[in-house]
């Protein structure tokens, strides 16, 4: 006989489906079953510790995408580690691309990948709008990176939310917030250090009118809407 576990992992794994309408409805079962046996979604399902490495089309990357890939990761309770690239001494051609590595449990691990693509999506479809408005403005790409930047921070910001409301388990309460699990950040974190020797460098950020909108912006986006297929593959900016 199925058990309450099984029942919830079979859910959560339905509620990645290309299918928008099967994904929603397979989300608000499993966390009805959670909120009615308080079960944690951790305690579903045994994940395997995992190091996932993502190759960007930067010598560099971004400000904007390395925050947006450090905030998934840890909400979604993974360690994250990035290295820039190099180009050839006359600048010419990508000799090495840049790569973010995400390590975590596996399900964790895909989990923040689903929404990097929710969200690169979003950021550069309103970061399309934005350019228009700034039109040919002197300092337009300082603004656009600042307002990515805003945009990214923003929608961060919101999921931390949600996570806490999700984290309360009011019994019988109805949700449509995305899945969450404990963080496991330390667990992960733990683990890629042991096989691995990293150092931390901190990027100080420019805050302008730009950053500002951007994180104004993020409130419009719906972070709860599941990938649909055909929206899948997505390319990173360059």
């Amino acid at each position: 006989m199925e058990t309450i576990k099984e029942k919830i992992e079979k859910l959560l794994r339905l509620a990645m489906s290309d299918n928008p309408h099967e994904a929603k409805l397979a989300a608000e079962r499993a966390i009805a079953l959670m909120h009615k046996y308080a079960i944690s979604q951790e305690e579903v399902g045994e994940d395997k510790l995992i190091s996932q490495t993502f190759y960007l089309e930067y010598a560099r990357i971004p400000v904007w995408i390395r925050e947006l890939y450090s905030g998934l990761s840890h909400i979604n309770g993974c360690y994250m580690v990035w290295v820039d690239g190099h180009r050839d001494v006359w600048g010419d051609v990508l000799e090495q691309k840049s790569k973010i590595i995400l390590t975590g449990r596996e399900s964790d691990v895909l989990n923040t990948e689903y929404f990097l693509h929710i969200f690169i999506r979003e950021i550069e479809k309103r970061s399309a709008l934005y350019s228009e408005k700034l039109g040919k403005h002197p300092n337009k790409r300082s603004y656009l990176r600042a307002y990515r930047l805003g945009l990214g921070k923003g929608l961060i910001g919101r999921m931390y939310e949600a996570m806490k409301h999700h984290k309360r388990k009011v019994k019988g309460e109805k949700s449509n917030l995305p899945i969450f699990k404990d963080s496991r950040y330390d667990e992960a974190k733990a683990f890629y250090l042991s096989k691995n020797k990293v150092q931390s460098v901190q990027t100080k950020i420019k805050k302008n009118l730009s950053y500002y909108s951007g994180l104004m912006d993020a409130q419009e986006v719906d972070i709860h809407r599941p990938v649909c297929s055909e929206e899948q593959t997505i390319m990173l900016p360059g």
